[in-house]
């Protein structure tokens, strides 16, 4: 009796040991599967914000790309602008250009009128030889033209 208590205490422990040895490999694949789902999960995590700190780099870069989009529209209006000033410079100098124009604001703005036959001086220079006679040239014509005579 004393051997089937033993075996049945034996075979009691296997049952135990068995059992303990069942729910330790239990314990254990889940151990396993939770490391698995946690760095599952991470990597899952990482992927997340991983992706929107690229969306915001990209968004960032596009509205960097806009604002200049926008500043160089601006510019080009400016641009647009200056060149039509610029024609209507062109054609204003083109129109002051005329010598019926410059006659015109002459004798209206300045007042000025053609001389008279008897005020204009006609003279000649003659070829000369030396530099005494352009003094003299030059001084006679001083004279002619201001009225002053040595």
């Amino acid at each position: 009796m004393a051997e089937a208590v033993n075996a049945q205490v034996y075979s009691n422990n296997n049952i135990n040991l068995t059992a303990k040895k069942n729910v330790h490999n239990k314990k254990s694949k889940l151990k396993k599967i939770s490391k698995k789902n946690t760095a599952l999960a991470s990597v899952y995590v990482l992927f997340a914000i991983i992706s929107i700190a690229s969306a915001i780099f990209i968004l960032s870069n596009y509205q960097k790309i806009t604002a200049l989009n926008f500043e160089i529209r601006q510019v080009d209006a400016i641009i647009v602008e200056a060149e039509k000033t610029q024609l209507n410079l062109v054609a204003e100098i083109e129109n002051i250009k005329g010598t019926k124009d410059i006659v015109a604001e002459a004798q209206n703005k300045l007042g000025m009128v053609y001389p008279e036959q008897d005020q204009v001086v006609f003279f000649t220079l003659e070829d000369t030889a030396g530099p005494e006679r352009q003094e003299g040239i030059v001084s006679t014509i001083f004279s002619t033209l201001t009225g002053y005579h040595e």
